[in-house]
């Protein structure tokens, strides 16, 4: 198949190139808005509730800021559902230090795991934080233990400290209201499928 060829200098051939070239570019706009509506449509439907054999899907990319570890963390509930989260994993001091300081927003399916070498009190605070967080402290086996719901970003000193009631090895943060929305409580079960 031969391309159009045009001549430099004929008006109609400039013509025809605009003409073309703004139908080329109006389709590509097409698909690239449809792309990313979908993905939009994606991400306000998660976390999906899925079966208890749901399967397990781990991510393969880093985190954008701070490139992180990523896995796929479930919370399997008492009445059988599974929430699926895609999570970067704070293993290091320096990462549980930072959690998710100054991040205008996350995925509603995104979350932060903070793992902590030995089940000891875990406390929290949410100075630098500027999105409301639901915080899941969990014991040596991933069992749920206390739950802080809808934590406030911290605006100025001195900030709230929010503890665990119970010492916890692992703790959860997600977008805030998620705990409420989906009925998560105190008993249920955190899973890392990776």
């Amino acid at each position: 198949m031969r391309f159009l060829r045009f001549c430099q200098l004929c008006r109609f051939c400039r013509f025809a190139r605009g003409i073309i070239f703004g139908a080329l570019m109006g389709v590509s706009f097409l698909f690239v808005g449809c792309a990313s509506h979908d993905a939009y449509l994606a991400d306000r439907s998660a976390p999906a509730q899925t079966s208890a054999q749901g399967s397990a899907q781990t991510s393969a990319q880093n985190a954008s800021q701070n490139q992180l570890p990523r896995t796929l963390v479930q919370i399997r509930l008492k009445n059988g559902s599974v929430l699926e989260f895609r999570t970067e994993v704070a293993v290091s001091h320096a990462d549980r230090e930072k959690g998710l300081m100054n991040r205008k927003k996350m995925p509603s399916n995104a979350a932060m795991l903070f793992v902590f070498d030995k089940l000891e009190p875990q406390n929290f605070w949410m100075k630098n934080t500027l999105i409301p967080l639901d915080m899941f402290f969990a014991d040596e086996q991933y069992r749920i233990i206390h739950i802080e719901k809808n934590a406030q970003p911290c605006r100025a000193d001195p900030c709230l400290v929010y503890a665990s009631v119970k010492p916890a090895q692992y703790v959860l943060e997600v977008n805030g209201g998620l705990a409420d929305m989906f009925s998560i409580g105190v008993g249920d079960q955190l899973a890392i499928t990776n």
